[in-house]
This record gives structure tokens, C-alpha cells and sequence, in this order.
């Protein structure tokens, strides 16, 4: 991984590489039912995952736990697709320093990974992405951590046959589709808080008040249907 934050500096160098080792496991929706035979492909799941900057007495070694969701976007050739996959999780083990004032701290990840089915049960993954790690302006400073890299995996599948290699490669069928749900309204209510760090400017300079600020919301977000794909709303 490549760092984008430069500031980070213990002994004259610039902390501007990194390197994660993770462990993950996924699931996919049942392949006989309904929504499994719309969203072959589809897989979420859970995963750790260790970090080093090289630099462990200015950052640390942290380690982030995360939930993942991802799915194929396109077959490239019979055995190698491409897909796109999120992450979202809590990472801790940080030393407090110039960009990351807090031990804890949240971790996005979005990644391109290029698969390739080598045999029936093992999956090779070469994977673009790019992470960020953030205290959410929970407390300064916050300038954060972005890594570019490039993820390196194999994955294992339990309980796959010929069959269902083949079914993954491809969309539901068109019969399958024909039985989408009809266009329908539905309703989301969410309720969210959080506490965020604040500062002021003067003529003195820039203070930053140490009382956490409580945030609090609520959104009511209709959304009209076209198909089980697409839906427009507002929030």
C-alpha cells in the first residue's frame, strides 16, 4: 500500500508504505432461492485484518475488524471476472500522532478484485483498492490515513460443485426475472447520533474545545420502485 499522508515522520523518513495480512470469511445467498438465482454472485461477510507502516513507535500496528459486501460485475473470459467489493469496520492499536490523534478509528475500503477461478474450489483474487482510516472528527487532529494498494488473495469455496461454478458466471435467466417484484413504495426511518470534536478561530488563533459536541438526527427517506435493481427517492 501507498500512504498519502506524508506528514507522519519519526526519524526523517516519511512513513509512505504499508502492508495488511487479513482474514475473512463470507457467505452467499442460498442458490435455490429467489433472491439467490437473481443475485448469483453476491457475497457479504466479516473480516480481521493487521496493518503496519513500519513505523511502529510513531503509528503502531493496528488491527480493524470490518463487515464486506461484494458481487461480479463482469466475466472477463470463462474463468476470470471482475467485481467490486466495500468494507466498513473499527480499527484500534494506533498511537496518537499528527494525522490519527485517536487509538480508535473507523476504516473504509472499496476495491475492484479481478478473479480468477483456478479450480473448482480455489479462487485466486488480485485486487485494486484504496483505504481510509478516520476518527470522524471525533477528536483532533484528524487528517487521516489513505492507503493505495493492491490486495493479493485466495479464496476457498466449501460446499461448491461444477454446477454451481457455472451458475455464479451467470446473471438469473430471463424467466427468473420475469417474476420481479412490482413496482411498490417503500419507507425508511433512520435514527443516528454521534459526538464530533470543534474548534473556533480568533483573533488569538485556533482553539479546540475539549467538551465533546453531541450530534443527533433523524431521516425519512420514501423510495418508489421500478424493479428488485432500481428505485428513485428522496431524503
Amino acid at each position: 500500500n501507498i500512504v498519502t499522508h506524508y506528514a507522519l515522520k519519526d526519524d526523517g523518513n516519511p512513513a509512505n508504505k504499508s502492508l495488511s495480512l487479513h482474514a475473512r470469511y463470507a457467505f452467499t445467498l442460498n442458490p435455490e432461492s429467489r433472491l439467490g438465482r437473481l443475485f448469483p454472485t453476491a457475497y457479504q461477510g466479516i473480516g480481521i485484518g493487521s496493518y503496519t507502516y513500519f513505523r511502529p513507535s510513531l503509528i503502531g500496528m493496528p488491527t480493524a475488524i470490518y463487515i464486506f459486501q461484494g458481487a461480479r460485475i463482469a466475466n472477463l473470459t470463462e474463468q476470470l471476472s471482475m467485481g467490486y467489493e466495500w468494507n466498513l469496520g473499527f480499527s484500534c492499536g494506533w498511537h496518537p500522532n499528527a494525522a490519527m490523534s485517536s487509538r480508535g478509528n473507523v476504516i473504509i475500503n472499496i476495491g475492484l478484485p479481478i478473479a480468477w477461478q483456478a479450480t473448482e474450489h480455489w479462487e485466486l483474487t488480485l485486487t485494486p483498492d484504496f483505504t481510509h482510516f478516520s476518527n470522524g472528527d471525533t477528536s483532533f487532529s484528524n487528517a487521516g490515513s489513505n492507503l493505495f494498494g493492491l490486495r493479493l488473495g485466495a479464496t476457498y469455496h466449501f460446499n461448491q460443485s461444477p454446477e454451481r461454478v457455472t451458475a455464479r458466471r451467470f446473471i438469473a435467466k430471463s424467466e427468473e426475472l420475469g417474476k420481479r417484484a412490482k413496482e411498490h413504495m417503500s419507507y425508511d426511518i433512520i435514527a443516528y447520533g454521534a459526538w464530533r470534536a470543534d474548534r473556533f478561530i480568533d483573533e488569538s488563533g485556533i482553539h479546540v474545545i475539549n467538551k465533546p459536541l453531541p450530534i443527533a438526527g433523524l431521516q425519512f427517506q420514501p423510495a418508489y420502485h421500478l424493479n428488485d435493481y432500481f428505485a428513485l427517492g428522496a431524503s
